[in-house]
């Protein structure tokens, strides 16, 4: 090719464009370069020089076709793939003939174009992936089952009385509601000292309750409702009374043994009852109660 001396000049700034097109066309395969231009014209490793300062110094991985015009005013950018199809081109004009700028100019766009296929590789090893969530825990099943205790009751009367209870649980992994009855005094009707003589007392009451586990503790918010009963005997004039209770509770159960284990509770009474004996008051049952004992679940 003839060797032809020039002016250098600056090609047109319309090259953002080419550069763009020409990176999406390449990016897919290895190209290789090719440089056609008449005398006077860089040389070869110039056009591969202005490629590898596009990419940052480092040599293009293949084959960009350059081919500048005879009067050093236009240059055609081609990309050829490996198959040797054309894969995208462009021309780049100067106002005055400057092969050297078009050649500059080509191997600017060319880096742009090559600059995907010449990134090196990520090590795998520098890979970090992140460890995947875990999936979601399904939602706990509602469960049912029942619920049972025995222990003894306090302040129901002057002395302790067999307490016995039992009823439906449902729940939902920590959290459980049971519906049930509990039985005081029943059915031996314990006996109690007052005045002399000797008195009966029993309770008969409906229990629902709202319970949160945590660390084997089980901890229960009750509402009581029911019918209290005492019947007087040895006394010159036996009397019976009966009227409703109504009392709110905490409970709190330990099932160190798995389903069941003991358990205490706290019981506060709407209201207060006396019993009188030839019309002295006897006794009035406390302004809180309680009861100890054994529960179990199933």
């Amino acid at each position: 090719m003839d060797r032809i001396a020039h002016t250098p000049a600056r090609p047109r700034a319309a090259l953002v464009g080419v550069a763009l097109a020409l990176c999406l066309a390449s990016a897919a395969e290895a190209v290789t370069l090719r440089y056609a231009a008449p005398d006077g014209c860089p040389a070869p490793a110039a056009l591969r020089a202005a490629v590898s300062e596009a990419l940052g110094g480092v040599d293009p991985p293949g084959t960009l076709v350059v081919e500048v015009a005879a009067d050093r005013r236009s240059a055609r950018i081609g990309l050829l793939g490996s198959d040797g199809r054309m894969l995208g081109r462009r021309t780049v004009t100067s106002p005055v003939a400057d092969c050297a700028a078009l050649v500059r100019a080509a191997g600017l766009i060319g880096g742009l174009a090559l600059a995907p296929l010449a990134a090196p590789a990520p090590d795998p090893e520098s890979i970090v992936t992140a460890p995947a969530s875990p999936p979601a825990a399904p939602p706990s099943p509602i469960a049912w089952g029942g619920a049972v205790g025995l222990g003894v009751a306090l302040a129901l009367q002057p002395g302790a009385a067999l307490a016995l209870d039992g009823g439906l649980r449902v729940s939902r992994g920590a959290w459980a509601g049971v519906f049930g009855i509990a039985l005081a005094g029943a059915p031996a009707w314990a006996d109690g000292e007052a005045g002399g003589g000797r008195v009966r007392s029993g309770r008969l009451v409906g229990a629902l309750r709202a319970c949160g586990a945590r660390w084997g503790l089980e901890a229960c918010l009750g509402a009581l409702a029911g019918v209290e009963a005492h019947q007087g005997a040895a006394f010159a004039r036996d009397r019976r009374s009966a009227g409703p209770w109504l009392a709110g509770s905490l409970r709190v159960e330990w099932r160190v043994f798995g389903r069941w284990g003991p358990r205490v509770e706290i019981v506060a009474p709407v209201g207060r009852v006396t019993l009188t004996v030839d019309g002295e008051p006897a006794w009035t049952t406390p302004a809180v109660g309680g009861a100890l004992g054994l529960g179990a679940v199933f």
